[in-house]
């Protein structure tokens, strides 16, 4: 039997928390094709001009909350592929009202994602895009 995923890659929480985020977990990316791009989560991204730019935090799964990878893992352990979950996540968004630095303010945003199998996932090979006969 398949396990369920969302279809997300994350940061592991010990270098989340270097970043400042005390509890969840940070997505890196949500591929396209993916059950959690399919529900809205979104990726870590870079801006323009290098900024990093800090993707959703998955907080609570099915009302379990979410500390590290290790809580995800088992709020899905108790799912199968094919059905569907709450996943609730805390996601930044720049504000600035006095024309100041942008200030950051967190929202929790909840999804409903119908989860994937993990056999059903491309992950693209280490270092991918780099030449390796040069």
């Amino acid at each position: 039997m398949s396990r369920p995923v969302l279809g997300i890659s994350f940061l592991e929480a010990s270098q989340s928390r270097a970043l400042g985020i005390d509890g969840g977990v940070l997505v890196l990316a949500a591929p396209a094709d993916s059950p959690a791009a399919a529900a809205g989560l979104v990726g870590t991204s870079r801006s323009p001009d290098g900024a990093l730019t800090l993707g959703d935090v998955v907080v609570e799964i099915d009302g379990a909350p979410i500390a590290t990878e290790a809580d995800m893992f088992k709020a899905l352990d108790k799912r199968r592929p094919g059905d569907v979950c709450r996943v609730v996540v805390a996601r930044g968004r720049r504000v600035s009202a006095d024309g100041g630095a942008d200030d950051v303010v967190t929202a929790r945003v909840p999804l409903d994602v119908t989860l994937g199998a993990a056999d059903d996932l491309r992950v693209p090979p280490p270092m991918s895009g780099r030449r390796s006969d040069r």
